[in-house]
């Protein structure tokens, strides 16, 4: 306690209480302080675990789109695929053909119409990998 005496006036004696007052004051931790930095540091934590979840969804949606694309790369694949061996099975018994019709004429007709529908087989097979190339690009 500062008693009022006779070396010190009242504003005096005030000032001495009010630096007494702030010392134990920066003495003693404010224990509402203690309280908010908690929760500071809790909300904190809760923001840093969202943006972690919000990372892993983008990686699964990331990984998701990569396997759609492989699945249309395959497709895509598999069309070209059937329509180069159209292709080949088509040049194939056109060669067939073509020695067939050099041995007798009746079957030389036969052997163009076989080649003709082997033919519109590989167009047909060749439109179709096509078709279904725009299709998987959309």
């Amino acid at each position: 306690m500062f008693l009022r005496s006779h070396r010190c006036s009242r504003r005096e004696a005030a000032k001495k209480k009010k630096k007494a007052r702030m010392m134990l004051q920066q003495t003693h931790t404010n224990p509402t302080n203690a309280a908010a930095a908690a929760a500071a540091a809790a909300r904190a934590a809760a923001a840093a675990a969202a943006v972690a979840r919000a990372a892993a969804a983008a990686g699964a949606a990331a990984a998701r789109a990569a396997a759609a694309a492989a699945a249309v790369v395959a497709v895509v694949v598999a069309a070209a695929v059937a329509a180069v061996t159209a292709i080949a099975a088509a040049a194939a018994a056109t060669l067939a053909a073509t020695a067939t019709a050099l041995a007798t004429p009746l079957a030389a007709a036969a052997a163009v119409a076989a080649a003709a529908a082997a033919t519109a087989t590989a167009a047909a097979a060749a439109a179709a990998g096509a078709y279904l190339s725009t299709r998987a690009e959309c």
